[in-house]
């Protein structure tokens, strides 16, 4: 299965401190410079992609050998990772931990990040059951959902709570939104195509759910209220009857073992594909 995902938090376009670095016994200027939207966006794959290879064990790469696990040449990445003073050796390659850890450091992730899920739903309860957030720094501190059912249920030990408890909630806890705009200014669409190989013939169903600007996005409305914290009745209300994730239902068929998705992804949306096997063909 080859997957490719979206990192969930966007890096800011910003303009890199310089910095004097010492690189084979000459002291070096790295010169103020704008980095690329581009050079923003690879970074998480390469944060990855370094982190599956320090999992089995790999202590050093080349640009050549990691061009070829990212479909990214090796010029590429030498010019990608030289926005940043560069970390690589003539000869040697890159230090798989300690390109690891700056470009953790670049991203943001050397630091934690407490959040919250607005909707306990299949979607949230997906969200909050992905274990990766918390290896990222990102710390879930709570569920919120209007369905009374859901009240006190635990998902990893954490209890959903009711949306008319949010406000407190804020007040007494750090949760990150003072600059939640450097995260949701992303104009960008991304083309995704999923590969699954060795699937049984046959028939199957696809469902897609899906939260973005134009579907179920409370954190879109909200921006629209100037991210309040006092909100009147009428106001949570309206977020409640408009907080529902669209809906893609399809059947496709299955005829040489491949299963073959694509899809446009949305600035800031999140997509959960649910497969359904349905029947066989006769041979």
């Amino acid at each position: 299965m080859e997957r490719k995902c979206r990192h969930v938090r966007r890096v800011k376009q910003y303009r890199y401190k310089r910095e004097y670095r010492r690189r084979g016994g000459k002291v070096i200027n790295v010169e103020r410079r704008k980095i690329s939207r581009a050079v923003i966006s690879r970074l998480p794959r390469y944060y990855r992609y370094l982190g599956d290879l320090l999992e089995i064990g790999v202590e050093r790469i080349s640009s050549n050998d990691l061009s070829k696990k990212m479909n990214v040449t090796a010029s590429q990445i030498r010019q990608d990772l030289n926005n940043f003073g560069g970390f690589g050796q003539q000869g040697y390659g890159y230090n798989v931990k300690y390109l690891y850890t700056e470009i953790g450091k670049i991203l943001g992730l050397d630091k934690t990040h407490n959040f919250i899920i607005i909707g306990a739903g299949n979607l949230g309860q997906a969200l909050a059951n992905y274990a990766a957030f918390e290896r990222s720094g990102f710390i879930l501190k709570s569920l919120f959902d209007v369905n009374p059912r859901l009240e006190g249920v635990a998902i990893r030990g954490i209890p959903v709570r009711m949306m008319d408890e949010l406000v407190d909630f804020l007040k007494e806890n750090e949760i990150e939104i003072e600059n939640i705009n450097q995260y949701t200014d992303d104009e960008d669409s991304l083309n995704l195509k999923f590969c699954f190989h060795n699937i049984k013939n046959g028939k199957y169903q696809i469902k897609q759910y899906y939260v973005n600007r134009k579907n179920g996005s409370v954190q879109d409305l909200w921006r629209q209220l100037g991210y309040s914290r006092e909100l009147e009745n009428s106001e949570i209300d309206y977020l409640k009857s408009v907080s529902m994730p669209g809906m893609k239902m399809e059947t496709v068929q299955v005829k040489n073992g491949i299963l073959t998705l694509e899809n446009i992804i949305m600035p800031q949306e999140i997509r959960m594909i649910e497969i359904l096997y349905r029947y066989s063909y006769p041979e």
